[in-house]
């Protein structure tokens, strides 16, 4: 077997224009093996015209030949040629960029000249990112770090609070957030929930009836005083997710609307309570107002704190307008209700018991001690569960489905 370099004929020779046989006397030549070829012809597959010779300054080399002369461009399909009737476009690229007076082709076998350099890759942008959009998720964890979207714990995998518009200081309101937590004793487990208020417009009506004079069994004080410390921490937290503050109505006395601080409250509840418990007219304006004012993706989570039964403007009950109002007037894909009874009397608070399983987006939770009872039932002795989460659960009953099964278990055993 003879070598790899034997196995191919030699270049024809541009002096002799004979070729050499590669295999000598082995094989049989054929009779007229002199092979002419045309030496030095111009190729016959047309070159694009080319600009003006390029300078040593330019930038980078032209994608055509520089020394090749203009070509006859009637020889040319009317699909390859540059057009010559407009104006060429310019690169802008400095003095040091080369510029080409044709424009560039859309559809062409040649590669673009490759732009001059700018350092882009080394940019940084001085600014930060704009405010993005929401979450996905209504929970996160805690332990996050801020994001672009200022505002608060974020619904998307753990690496950013979700940013609100309107100046949301997200490390100041966590400092806040984690400081209330600290002050009402409210349990981690409870805190991470806290983040899918941003989404509700939150509204609190006040029982001032009376019966809210009434001593709380154990205590010092009255059903009226201990409500006046839930809807200070209520306000506390709800200000945190939304900068227009809390609307707090009552019964019997004017409301206090976009209440920011706590201290605020302190002058209408110097007042004792005292008249009727027209929970109906009061819902049904808060409903009637809400609807006009919600805005893009908002809901309206209302905390209704009330120790008996609903009463009509004369002071005769009347359960079942109530009862219409929650089931036919609102509207419960976006009004959510959470009802808290300030008693520990059932008595007074039983047409309750079954609207948080008949009814949508509605919660009724009892006072803290019963409330307490009923969680370590289910949960065990030793869960913990402070004045603070309780009033958290109370918050966020109607929206968190995992804070209202709480005490689900003695709720169901409670009520058969």
């Amino acid at each position: 077997c003879t070598s790899n370099s034997s196995t191919s004929a030699s270049l024809p020779n541009r002096t002799s224009n004979t070729v050499q046989g590669g295999f000598s006397n082995m094989m049989p030549q054929p009779a007229a093996q002199n092979i002419s070829y045309a030496v030095g012809q111009p190729s016959q597959i047309p070159s694009y015209p080319s600009a003006s010779p390029l300078t040593s300054s330019s930038s980078h080399g032209s994608p055509y030949f520089a020394n090749t002369p203009i070509a006859n461009t009637n020889n040319y399909s009317p699909y390859s040629l540059p057009n010559f009737g407009q104006q060429p476009s310019t690169f802008q690229g400095g003095s040091s960029s080369h510029q080409t007076p044709y424009p560039q082709a859309s559809f062409s076998n040649q590669p673009p000249p490759p732009p001059p350099s700018t350092n882009t890759a080394s940019y940084q942008n001085p600014y930060p990112p704009p405010t993005p959009h929401q979450s996905s998720t209504p929970y996160q964890q805690w332990n996050v770090t801020p994001s672009q979207q200022g505002g608060y714990p974020r619904n998307e995998p753990q690496q950013t609070y979700q940013q609100y518009g309107g100046g949301y200081n997200t490390s100041f309101n966590n400092d806040r957030l984690r400081s209330i937590a600290t002050q009402h004793e409210i349990s981690d487990a409870s805190l991470q929930r806290l983040n899918i208020l941003q989404q509700f417009e939150i509204v609190v009506l006040c029982d001032d009836s009376t019966s809210m004079n009434t001593p709380v069994n154990g205590t010092t004080g009255t059903r009226w005083d201990e409500l006046r410390a839930i809807v200070q921490i209520i306000i506390d937290i709800g200000t945190i997710f939304d900068s227009n503050g809390v609307d707090v109505h009552f019964l019997n006395r004017p409301p206090m609307l976009n209440v920011t601080d706590p201290r605020q409250v302190v002058e209408s509840f110097n007042k004792r309570p005292n008249g009727y418990t027209p929970l109906t007219s009061a819902l049904r304006g808060i409903f009637q107002s809400a609807a006009s004012k919600l805005r893009g993706n908002k809901r309206l989570l209302v905390f209704v704190a009330t120790d008996g039964e609903p009463t009509d403007n004369h002071g005769y009950v009347d359960i079942q307008s109530l009862e219409n109002l929650m089931q036919h007037e609102r509207q419960s894909n976006t009004m959510y209700v959470t009802f808290l009874a300030c008693t520990d009397d059932p008595a007074s608070v039983r047409y309750l018991n079954q609207w948080d399983r008949t009814m949508i987006n509605v919660d009724v939770v009892d006072d803290y001690k019963s409330e307490r009872e009923e969680v370590r039932r289910t949960k065990g002795f030793n869960y913990p569960f402070s004045f603070g989460d309780y009033v958290v659960k109370a918050l966020m009953g109607a929206v968190d489905p995992g804070m209202d099964s709480l005490d689900e278990y003695a709720n169901s055993t409670r009520n058969g």
